[in-house]
């Protein structure tokens, strides 16, 4: 507040000197430098910002198993809040190669969210919002994710309901699913007119290519699924031996096993698929020698992106990752 009653601006960063250069990796220096001399107000923040101490955090060590149907169960207890967050998530496997079928997938998944054989739409959704629980459908480029919040104290209902969803799918119908591939339909249109849904789409095909993976949804993928082979996708994709359960929060392993419903109770029915595991296609990174141009009339604004796949990007240890992420969010994320 200080800083900017008085309009100033403050770049915090500095470019490594020769002392720097000398330091070894275990040894970081940080001493915030401005573009002008300081104000002595500002001095007063630089030195608050410089003697702050961070308290340490102690992370539990997961606790990795395997139910009898081949289901891997991970459980990371961390009781800082009173909260559950489950995830049950499924590899890509054959549709790692399969561009038709990665374009079906999140469909599914959210044909399961939505409702189950034992509840409609409104009961599930009412269920959800008594119990104090949130359950969504993700998906990313190597799987398929439903998150589930909660109250710690709500855990064994949290787990019921995501049970409920893949041991216990809703029949569709022709007729039922005809208005949700419509809705499906309409959003990704709708995702394809966002330029930032744009540009990410186009930077992944400059960057992989032909890749089953650079190809976006497409709303003709959608006019193929039918109630047939959507059982097909789940008995086939949504399994026990294709999946994984992650469970973080204020519950430990043991304690969840002892809930009413354990977890071989919940999940213990569920029928593995068997197939063995698919190896997708090579990803080879593509050299990258233009600039992609979108071109977007009535647009308000552009939309820059600029990317790259880097190792050394997604790990903190390594000397990229914070000037990266100091300079995403300078330029603006």
């Amino acid at each position: 507040k200080r800083v900017l009653a008085q309009s100033r601006r403050n770049v915090v960063a500095v470019r490594p000197g020769p002392q720097a250069a000398q330091a070894s990796s275990q040894e970081h220096s940080h001493r915030p430098r401005v573009d002008e001399t300081p104000t002595p107000q500002e001095k007063t923040l630089l030195e608050d910002i410089a003697q702050t101490k961070w308290s340490g955090v102690e992370f539990n060590p997961p606790t990795v198993f395997h139910l009898k149907n081949g289901l891997k169960v991970i459980v990371v207890q961390d009781g800082r809040a009173r909260t559950i967050h489950a995830k049950l998530a499924f590899r890509m496997g054959e549709a790692r190669s399969d561009s038709d079928l990665r374009e079906k997938l999140p469909f599914a998944a959210n044909l399961l969210r939505m409702k189950t054989a034992d509840r409609s739409e409104v009961e599930l959704n009412e269920h959800l919002q008594n119990s104090r629980m949130t359950v969504s459908a993700d998906h990313q480029l190597d799987h398929i994710v439903f998150n589930g919040n909660a109250p710690a104290d709500t855990a064994a209902p949290l787990l019921e309901v995501l049970a409920e969803m893949v041991l216990r799918p809703a029949h569709w119908t022709e007729e039922n699913l005809r208005p949700w591939k419509e809705w499906w339909k309409q959003n990704l249109k709708y995702n394809q007119g966002d330029p930032g849904y744009a540009s990410t789409n186009q930077t992944v095909r400059d960057l992989l290519g032909d890749h089953p993976s650079a190809r976006p949804m497409t709303p003709e993928s959608i006019d193929d699924v039918s109630p047939r082979n959507f059982s097909e996708i789940l008995s086939r994709h949504f399994v026990p031996d294709n999946g994984v359960r992650v469970v973080a929060g204020d519950i430990t392993a043991a304690a969840m096993e002892a809930l009413p419903a354990g977890l071989e109770k919940l999940f213990g029915s569920w029928r593995p698929a068997k197939i063995p595991f698919v190896e997708g296609p090579v990803v080879r990174v593509l050299a990258q020698k233009d600039i992609a141009l979108i071109d977007r009339p009535g647009s308000e604004q552009n939309f820059i992106r600029l990317s790259a796949i880097d190792a050394a990007a997604q790990r903190q240890d390594m000397p990229d990752f914070f000037p990266l992420a100091i300079a995403n969010h300078i330029l603006g994320d």
